[in-house]
């Protein structure tokens, strides 16, 4: 009898987490109208390949960013969220490209100031994206900020699936976004590693189509996101991408690394 007790009590002592992992979570954005967050972003891109190796030290990052920039909700309707994003310092350098070294300081502080407009829906869905505000340096070099797509949900789109998830499920999802250098193509699978509070942690795993006609990249990516789902703040993301990018009819091999934390 004793020991028939203590496994019904072992039994009964795994029923909380037992319904814990069953339970489901409805995963939406839904942020206050007037929310300030800001953010650290962090970013590095490597290319390679002959061409690039005559011109460069492809063991070392072609670009490096540092970015610390405030996003602000503009507005909330219905399901749509505006939001905006503004530079407040930006840090650049090329270490594989020594000979820019002078430019670093220059491109870094057109970049300081600039303004993106972002809309998307709750479930993340990217609407459309804009620059509102540049430098007149970066007018004249033709919207560069807007070529190089911004660091909003362009590069880390979080996708939630319509329906509640558990911990443990996964889903797949697909998104087209408008961008000032063209289109970007994100084919992913997400999946809920786990709830702590509002905050849900997931892990994901896609393909990313980007660029211009004239210069198209395929990356595989693969990354996590912790995301608040009841104050709709981004906590962190973290993604790591490898692919090529298409150039003068040559095929170029890059990887990138992003990350972002909230400050």
């Amino acid at each position: 009898m004793h020991r028939l007790a203590v496994a019904v009590l072992a039994v009964t002592a795994l029923v909380p987490g037992s319904l814990a992992a069953q339970q489901r979570h409805l995963l939406r954005l839904r942020p206050p109208q007037g929310q300030v967050t800001r953010y650290r972003v962090q970013m590095e891109m490597w290319m390679s390949g002959e061409a690039m190796a005559a011109v460069m030290d492809t063991s070392q990052p072609m670009v490096r960013m540092d970015v610390a920039l405030t996003r602000t909700i503009t507005a909330v309707v219905a399901d749509t969220i505006t939001s905006q994003e503004a530079f407040d310092s930006v840090a650049m350098d090329f270490p594989a490209m020594p000979q820019m070294a002078a430019m670093s300081g220059q491109v870094s502080e057109m970049m300081r100031g600039m303004v993106s407009e972002e809309r998307t829906t709750t479930r993340g869905r990217v609407l459309s994206q804009r620059i509102v505000s540049m430098s007149p340096a970066m007018q004249q070099m033709g919207g560069m900020g807007g070529q190089m797509g911004g660091t909003g949900n362009n590069e880390m789109a979080i996708l939630f699936p319509e329906r509640p998830v558990g911990v443990g499920e996964t889903w797949t999802d697909s998104a087209t976004i408008p961008t000032d250098a063209g289109e970007l193509r994100i084919v992913g699978t997400y999946r809920l590693e786990r709830m702590v509070g509002t905050v849900a942690h997931l892990s994901f795993t896609g393909t990313m189509r980007s660029g211009t006609p004239q210069a198209p990249a395929t990356l595989q990516t693969s990354g996590q996101f912790a995301v608040d789902v009841g104050s709709g703040v981004m906590h962190a993301m973290s993604m790591t991408a490898g692919g090529s990018v298409a150039a003068q009819g040559m095929e170029m091999p890059m990887r990138m690394r992003i990350s972002m934390n909230k400050i």
